[in-house]
Formats: C-alpha cells, sequence, structure tokens
C-alpha cells in the first residue's frame, strides 16, 4: 500500500540530489512526475527524506516509480511535488523518535480495491469484522462535496 505524503516536500525535507547506490535494501517510494522534472530524479535513484525542516531523522528511499498525479482543481496550477512512502516507512518518518512503534493514531486510510464494483460488499466485511471501525465506498464523493460541487453548480447555471 502507497500512502501519498505531501508532508515530505515541505521545507527542506528533500535533503539532498539523487546518487544512485548498488543497496537494493533501501525502502522505495513512488515520486510525481513533477517533482522528478524539477529536481532532475530518476527511478533507481536514492533520495533522503525528513519529515522536519532542519532535516532531522533523515532517511534514505530508493524511487521506484515516476506516477502523473490525478487532476484536481482545487489545485489548478500548482506544482504538485508529491512522494508516495508505504505506510510502515511513512510512519518510521513521522513518529516521535520517543514514541513506541505501534502507538500512532491514523483517521482515515484510502483502500484501492481491483474491482470498484467490490466497495460495498468490502465496507460491509469491514464493518462486520472490526466493530467500531467505520468503512464506507468512496464512489460518489468528489461529485458532492468541495470544489466539484462548486464546479457543478457553475455549469448548471451556465447552462
Amino acid at each position: 500500500m502507497w500512502v501519498r505524503c505531501v508532508l515530505a516536500l515541505i521545507g527542506a525535507a528533500l535533503i539532498a540530489s539523487a546518487t544512485v547506490y548498488a543497496d537494493d535494501a533501501l525502502p522505495s517510494v513512488l515520486i510525481s512526475r513533477q517533482l522528478s522534472e524539477g529536481e532532475h530524479l530518476s527511478v533507481g535513484d536514492v533520495i533522503r527524506l525528513s519529515a522536519s525542516d532542519n532535516g532531522s531523522n533523515v532517511r534514505q528511499f530508493r524511487i521506484a516509480g515516476i506516477y502523473e498525479p490525478t487532476p484536481d482543481p482545487a489545485r489548478l496550477g500548482a506544482v504538485i511535488r508529491e512522494v508516495q512512502l508505504h505506510l510502515p516507512d511513512l510512519l518510521g518518518l513521522t513518529r516521535e523518535p520517543s514514541a513506541p512503534s505501534g502507538s500512532e493514531y491514523v483517521q482515515t486510510i484510502n483502500v484501492a480495491l481491483v474491482d470498484p464494483n467490490d466497495a460495498d460488499a468490502f465496507s460491509r466485511d469491514v464493518r462486520a469484522r472490526m466493530p467500531g471501525i467505520d468503512a464506507q465506498p468512496a464512489s460518489g464523493a468528489a461529485e458532492s462535496t468541495g470544489p466539484f460541487i462548486v464546479l457543478r453548480r457553475f455549469h448548471l447555471r451556465s447552462a
């Protein structure tokens, strides 16, 4: 599971230019096309990331792939400089050094299913197996809130 980490590139979090190493033991990340082009990064390069702007708790990651961010009207004109990390790597990067592993709080997790038509069944299964956890399909959510509803209303009025 990849987790989008915008936080990793705020401030001085991208510490150094990439260097190619032979060490395959490094955790992998995905980076946005814009970050790849802006920093001249390629698949196989090693980058150093830190969640703090002072560069403490630096960790190295190997770039496993470059992706094209999904267009978002709320971010129109923004240069999308994102890194996607595996959840355990993100937690290791952002956890306070004194906090024990496993004590992190997660509010929301998005799950991409192979077949989106299974979303309702998946939600029911999660709720049945984990009482107290709310699982709901995200289909239609983008059109019902935020900038998408504003755009839809604008188009309806101008038609």
